[in-house]
């Protein structure tokens, strides 16, 4: 159901890692060196074992915010009179002491006593409150290539749907049985796995406003 692997957790390349402010920083910095202490306790890492030490979603200054804002709206405007009316609206949503440093102060508490991150309710609710049909406009498709290294008298469909089944099957249990290693960024910096047990066992119950999501842990 969700893709967001980045929503329980934050990654950042060495440059970003440098251009941080030193609070965010050190917190960065102490989960690489957390995991690197794992990894010489233990080679051979459970699926969630990292799951702990990631650190927490971080809200963007203000000013990048409507930076980022003013850069993507401009895409989209065709007249010097729409993109001075933008900048108009950019400026007095974040003059001092404007709604845009309330809502800012509002963001950041909510992201302080967030356990993990501030923004996985809001786009859980955002992914299913939306009332458009799902297999278009939300769900994803992908065409396999040929197989290169099956014999040209074994490429039926029967047996390619078999060894995809077979695949997914055995990916499954890996992921049940948590012996799945996390993903990694990398070699050092882990990614969020959070998501991974709606891969499989799970569906999407429509509702009126909003639909729900179930997984049944017990299907093997």
């Amino acid at each position: 159901p969700l893709r967001p692997t980045m929503l329980r957790s934050a990654t950042f390349s060495r440059t970003t890692v440098a251009r941080m402010a030193p609070s965010v920083r050190t917190s960065t910095i102490r989960v690489r060196a957390s995991m690197r202490q794992v990894k010489v306790m233990d080679r051979r890492l459970s699926t969630y074992a990292l799951q702990s030490s990631l650190p927490k979603l971080p809200v963007p200054p203000l000013a990048e915010t409507l930076e980022r804002y003013r850069d993507w709206c401009g895409t989209l405007l065709a007249s010097d009179q729409e993109r001075s009316a933008l900048d108009e609206a950019v400026q007095e949503f974040g003059r001092p002491g404007g709604i845009g440093h309330e809502l800012q102060a509002k963001l950041e508490e909510r992201a302080a006593n967030a356990p993990t991150s501030w923004l996985e309710d809001w786009w859980q609710a955002a992914y299913v409150e939306f009332r458009a049909p799902v297999p278009i406009n939300v769900n994803y498709s992908f065409v396999f290539e040929k197989d290169a290294f099956v014999l040209p008298q074994h490429r039926m469909q029967t047996n390619r749907a078999a060894r995809l089944v077979h695949a997914a099957l055995q990916f499954k249990a890996g992921l049940d049985r948590e012996e799945l290693p996390p993903d990694m960024e990398g070699p050092k910096t882990p990614l969020c796995m959070c998501q991974y047990p709606y891969l499989f066992s799970a569906t999407r119950i429509p509702g009126e406003k909003a639909d729900t999501v179930a997984v049944n842990k017990a299907s093997r």
